[in-house]
């Protein structure tokens, strides 16, 4: 040291003979640096490091970049910089490390020497400072391993130090982003390292302890039972390698044991823990009584036999577990510091021994040895708190058998007190916080307070924080916390427990893989939360993934398995609901035969019988409902007896067996037409509506509503009518209950109260449609819920709901709720669409925050409604990986888009509450409605299987006024048919046939609808040429109503000739296209877009295009290879008008695919125009087939086509074609139609209003052509 010390003081002095400015000042700063770096290895004093920096700080700005030795010196800098942070743990230091390594390793010349350890030294200190900090970026942690693999490829020296600090880099990434790969190559670099340090050298143990540790969580991640197999091999050569005698060898054989045994619980291999059994009695016997770990060994195996027991379930192997826990206790003297915890294995024994066997004194036996251990526990005992819960257990199980209230209290006050004992940061906590939550769910069980509820979740919450990832209770704490969720659900409603409860029960399952003991208990509640969930949404996914999961678990529970029965009874509970929504015999038979199975092994006492019975009889009801034989009725009733029995007062499912025996009853007497018994079902429904939960008060009410309603259709009671309409009404306002559900009995209540002539028919319907929009946005895409709105039901088809409500208001004489109506229940799709882009202008100068909470919600809602289920790609069962990705982002979709809804409608809500926007997004009024008129009479057609109706809306001031078309469904059917004919003659694709097809189209519309309203048009004063608006509903949206003509002798005479006829799909569509219209200082931007080379070609849309190429100069061509997607979207931004010739493509499987087609074949689809904003979009011109031909079969009210889609993105004033236009009609329609709209000579002055004209005259100019009845009927003007 005195020779360090003088050099020392010789570089001080070199140092002071070179001051600054000398040109070698820097080689004495980085000698006296690294003396006193030296000087601080040995003494470690801090003075001496600090100064050391300061010197190479110095040295640092001094050192010329050229200089060769530069690479060492920031080397030798870095290293004392990360030496300081390892003592003082001060981040700055090891940033600065970083830098100066990364400096070295950005100057390292070609061929140099080193590279490999400055690779390397770079790569330590990237992976000391990730691990030092939390906010460490993770590219720090790539960069790492990256430079770990590089300096390997070099060829470095010290391999094993690589592979050491390789394998636990990629540990580190494993355990922060849980790639697989990564674990898989830290194992690899383990394995590497011990070639090269083989048993006897001096890092062969640590890298033996990294690989076993890496391998179990291999195990723990994907349970493959070879890591297990591995591990037992390195364990079994430890304890090979330990010689007789050796002292370590008892703890060698419990180690060898414990792996053994989780292998056994993996497995099923009971060898495995026999031998593991074996292994803890060698260790018992080589530490004998009196040995100091005699009683571990003893106790080690008496869990082990306990194990075996709840394998076997063989009773002798629990005898002999109570027996070694007595000889422990024995062995533990009253003063023994270990006889706490015998008394508290002891009494485990005993309670459980008294669930299999009933012996009331083994339970009290076993309370008294629980209570025993926590008087000899003092309060600071770490053992206190697990003793105390074992005794709240033990009195919660004999609070179980005997009701006493007392014991619950005591139990729940002992678990609070093990909490107490466990602060955070005990590893107790955990299991304290789960247990003690437990307690609050069986006292909300008890009495029902929601509180109890509530504490317990946020309990179970605190475990599962105190479980992170990788922790091997986390999947139970998981688990036990979407149980509770569970049970909240149950009891509120509330769907984002639901979510939450699904999300957490997939995880617990990932953490719980195949092999994994409790992982049949994970699909069962996983499976359990779907098939919740599709009885909430409807969402078929969600049972089929379901049921996929029953089967799975079915699997693991082989004919001779406890479980087996449960597993065949929750598969054919699965394959119940499928056959409600897929009704194939199938999916029925083999319910009824898999129920059966189950019942079967569920004989006369068994605990789940009464459930067996149940599920099988109502599957068997729904036999009989499906083939009518009578056996299956009688045999369902006598199943629903016999579980009745089963399930008396104060068992919580028996309000289940009243309804279920209920309806039987109801169902025989229908189908016999007496009421004999029906008394009886009707007691049943009253005392199942007092015992039923919140959630499934609706199903009851219903069916206690159907029971009542079929004695008031025998006996016409008009107290029984007042009853069954209560009832439902009841049902309906039942807001715990999912929204479908309450639609569905809305809708049965409407059609029921209808027929009767019931004064609540209104109210039933306009519930109808208030909850047919709430079921609707459920469905996080317009794909989905136009979906949801095309699938029949046994309630109606919700397309038709609109229509059925609206005639039953012009029936009761109110057509201005008729209006209303139609105005909520169609064209719904679009209506939530335009709610997100409302204008929120005003809105920000009330209240700022919440005007961009509301755009930022709408704005995700919207990506989310325009993302399409269709752009997915196509997976094969081959690629499951992928399929299971896609599966779970559509879950993802679904998820978010309910709880962005949930967000959206409590901003709405808030919105609401200001004054001034109290009817902020709500339906218009007719107040507001009737402005649609101010420019000329909207004629609304409702076409409805019970009446159809025009109303007039004639001015914006006077009455709607009524004109009757028909009285029954004749001229809905009449309806139907034309539009039937009209999809059959555009397929065919021949022009003689769509000619002849739609000429009898147009004079059947105008004997049946257009002549009366012209009639009735002409009464009310509208004078010729003026012009009219038709909004018509169902079917009647694909029919050229513009068109229709008498065809009889003398002057010809059409609608089009009389007025000047547009369409708007909704009132508000017009009102919307008509205001806050900018008024023009400069020429209209037109855009043409032109694909002559289609499939097939197009020859004369050339030709088309160069005519509206004409106007001028504003006008922008894109034609042939221009017209790509990306251009034409861009273009539209910048134009005011769009003129489209190409292509149109009609999809009749997915109508919101529908497309235009642009060159190279892409599809520019109605999603696609919904994304875009087009704030200055004035006027479309669609010289395109089908560009305004809707769905005519499923959702016809919802207005879906190609000029729908230009209308929603900006468009206001929109020509489209109801069907395939002939091609050498593009270009004279453009010149006449164009021509008419510029005949003023001025294109500033050119105004988009005057389209519908222009249409007018050009359509004109075709028949004066003798064009055919199709070519010229064929186009429409839509909007303003």
């Amino acid at each position: 040291m005195d020779k360090l010390d003088d050099t020392i003081a010789k570089e001080r002095d070199t140092l002071a003979s070179r001051p600054s400015g000398h040109h070698e000042r820097y080689l004495a700063l980085n000698d006296l640096a690294a003396s006193l770096s030296m000087r601080f290895l040995e003494m470690g004093q801090m003075e001496d490091l600090g100064e050391a920096i300061m010197l190479y700080r110095e040295a640092r700005n001094l050192w010329a970049p050229e200089e060769p030795n530069r690479i060492g010196f920031l080397t030798n800098f870095g290293h004392i910089m990360s030496m300081r942070f390892l003592r003082l743990r001060q981040t700055e230091d090891i940033d600065e490390a970083i830098t100066l390594h990364r400096e070295a390793v950005d100057i390292l010349p070609p061929g140099y020497r080193n590279r490999a350890a400055t690779l390397v030294n770079l790569a330590n200190n990237l992976l000391t400072g990730f691990r030092a900090r939390r906010d460490t970026p993770a590219g720090d942690l790539d960069e790492a391993i990256t430079l770990y693999r590089r300096s390997l490829s070099l060829g470095y020296a010290d391999r094993s130090h690589v592979f050491q600090h390789l394998g636990n880099a990629l540990v580190t990434r494993f355990q922060r982003i849980h790639h697989v790969d990564d674990l898989l190559g830290a194992i690899q670099s383990y394995r590497e390292g011990i070639v090269i340090c083989p048993p006897g050298h001096a890092d062969h143990a640590i890298f033996l302890r990294n690989l076993n540790n890496a391998l179990f969580t291999n195990f723990q991640l994907r349970g493959r039972t070879e890591e297990l197999d591995e591990i037992i091999r390195n364990t079994r050569a430890t304890l090979e390698a330990s010689p007789e005698g050796h002292s370590d060898r008892p703890m060698f054989m419990d180690s060898l044991a414990a792996t053994l045994s989780t292998r056994s619980q993996v497995t099923g291999q009971i060898e495995d823990l026999q031998e593991a059994i074996h292994l803890h009695k060698s260790a018992l016997t080589l530490r004998p009584v009196g040995h100091p770990d005699h009683y571990l060994s003893v106790i080690n195996l008496a869990s082990s036999l306990f194990t075996l027991f709840q394998q076997l379930g063989q009773a002798e192997d629990l005898e002999e577990s109570i027996s070694l826990n007595r000889h422990a206790l024995e062995v533990a003297s009253s003063d023994h510091e270990n006889r706490p915890r015998a008394l508290n294995d002891l009494a485990r024994g005993l309670s459980t021994r008294f669930e299999h066997m009933g012996r009331m004194e083994e339970l009290e036996e076993a309370i008294r040895y629980s209570r025993e251990a926590v008087t000899l526990c003092p309060v600071d005992h770490p053992r206190r708190s697990g003793y105390i819960d074992s005794l709240s257990n033990n009195l919660f199980l004999h609070f179980q058998q005997l009701g006493d209230v007392s014991e619950l209290e005591e139990a729940i006050a002992h678990h609070e007190e093990s909490l107490a004992l466990c602060p955070p940061g005990s590893p107790y906590r955990s299991i304290a916080l789960g247990n003690l939550a437990r307690a609050y769910t069986a006292r909300f069980d008890e009495f029902g307070r929601i509180d109890d509820l509530n504490k317990g979740i946020q309990l179970q919450r605190e475990s599962v924080e105190l479980r992170p990832v990788g922790h091997p209770d986390r999947s139970m704490s998981l688990n036990n916390l979407a149980v509770s969720l569970s049970n909240r659900f149950a009891q509120l409603g509330k769907m984002e427990d639901l979510e939450e409860e699904i999300t957490v029960h997939k995880e617990a399952l990932d953490l719980r893989p195949p092999g994994h003991p409790n992982r049949s208990m994970s699909i069962n509640n996983l499976a359990a939360a779907l098939s919740i969930r599709f009885k909430q949404f409807g969402q078929i996914e969600d049972l089929e993934r379901s049921i996929a999961l029953h089967r799975g678990a079915l699997v693991m529970h082989p004919p001779g398995h406890p479980a087996h029965s449960m597993s065949l009874s929750n598969i054919g509970n699965g394959l119940f609901d499928l056959y409600l929504v897929r009704p194939r015999i199938e999916y029925l038979n083999e319910s009824i035969q898999v129920q059966q199975e189950a019942l079967a092994l569920r004989p006369p006492g068994h605990l789940e019988r009464s459930s067996s019975l149940n599920n099988l009889a109502s599957t068997l009801a729904l036999r009989f409902k499906a083939l009518n034989n009578m056996e299956d009725l009688h045999e369902t009733i006598t199943m629903h007896r016999e579980g009745l029995k089963l399930r008396p007062r104060g068992n919580p499912d028996r309000f289940t067996s009243l309804d279920n025996l209920a309806v039987s009853i109801t169902t025989r007497c229908r189908a016999l037409g007496e009421l004999g018994g029906l008394d009886e079902a009707i007691g049943y429904h009253e005392e199942a509506l007092e015992l039923c939960p919140p959630p499934q008060r609706p199903k009851i009410l219903l069916q206690f509503g159907n029971t009542v309603k079929f004695r008031y259709e025998k006996l016409r009671a008009a107290d029984d009518l007042e009853y069954v309409c209560h009832l439902f009404e009841e049902a309906v306002d039942h807001r715990p209950a999912s929204s479908k559900d309450r639609l569905s009995v809305a809708q049965q209540w409407a059609a029921f109260a209808r027929r009767e002539k019931h004064e609540s028919a209104l109210k039933a319907y306009s519930m109808s449609l208030v909850l047919l929009e709430r079921s609707l946005v459920v469905n996080p895409t317009v794909e989905l819920q136009q979906q949801f709105l095309n699938r029949p039901s046994e309630s109606g088809h919700l397309t038709s709901l609109a229509l059925d409500a609206a005639s039953w208001a012009i029936e009761a004489g109110t057509l201005e709720t008729a209006v209303e109506m139609l105005e909520t229940g169609r064209g719904l799709l679009w209506s939530r669409m335009r709610g997100y882009r409302n204008s929120i202008d005003r809105l920000r100068g009330v209240d700022q925050a919440l005007a961009e909470e509301f755009d930022s919600t709408s704005a995700q809602l919207e990506t989310l409604a325009t993302s399409s289920a269709s752009h997915l790609p196509l997976i094969g069962s081959h690629d499951k990986r992928k399929a299971n990705q896609i599966q779970a982002s559509m879950e993802a979709q679904w998820t978010r888009q309910r709880l962005l809804s949930e967000k959206y409608d409590s901003v709405v809500d808030r919105v609401r509450q200001i004054a001034g926007f109290e009817d902020f997004l709500r339906t218009m009024p007719f107040s507001h409605l009737r402005a649609v008129a101010e420019e000329g009479p909207v004629i609304i057609i409702n076409i409805s299987r019970h009446r159809s109706d025009a109303i007039i809306l004639f001015n914006s001031t006077s009455d709607p006024v009524l004109v009757p078309l028909s009285s029954s469904i004749e001229l809905y059917d009449k309806i139907a048919e034309l539009s039937s004919d009209l999809s059959l003659a555009r397929e065919q694709r021949d022009s003689e046939v769509i000619a002849r097809t739609v000429g009898v189209i147009l004079r059947t519309l105008w004997d049946t609808v257009v002549n009366p309203i012209t009639t009735k048009l002409e009464a009310l004063g509208t004078s010729k040429g003026s012009r009219i608006w038709w909004c018509p509903t169902g079917k009647l949206c694909s029919l050229p109503i513009h068109a229709a003509q008498p065809f009889r002798s003398g002057p010809p005479q059409t609608l089009s000739q009389l007025y000047v006829p547009s369409y708007t799909p909704t009132l508000s569509s017009l009102i919307t296209a008509r205001a806050e219209i900018k008024p023009r200082s400069s020429l209209s931007q037109v855009l043409a877009v032109g694909l002559p080379d289609g499939q097939p070609p197009l020859p004369r849309v050339r030709e088309e295009i160069e005519k509206v190429d004409e106007l001028g100069k504003f006008v922008l061509k894109l034609v042939g290879a221009d017209a790509t997607e990306e251009a034409v979207l861009a273009e539209l931004k910048q134009r005011s008008w769009a003129h489209f010739a190409c292509h149109g493509r009609l999809d009749h499987a997915q109508p919101l695919n529908s497309s235009f087609e642009l060159h190279d074949a892409a599809q520019l689809t109605i999603v696609d125009l919904m994304k875009a904003r087009l704030p200055d979009a004035e006027f479309a011109f669609l010289s395109a087939c089908h560009s305004a031909a809707g769905d005519m079969e499923g959702t016809p009210d919802e207005v879906i086509h190609l000029a729908a889609g230009m209308q929603f993105c900006g468009f206001r004033s929109v020509v489209g074609t109801l069907w395939a236009m002939e091609d050498v009609d593009g270009p004279a329609m453009a010149a006449d139609f164009y021509g008419k709209m510029f005949e003023k000579g001025d294109p500033v002055k050119v105004d988009f209003r005057d389209a519908s004209k222009a249409l007018r005259a050009a359509t004109k100019n075709l028949r004066r052509n003798k064009a055919t009845v199709d070519r010229w009927a064929n186009f429409v003007h839509i909007g303003a």
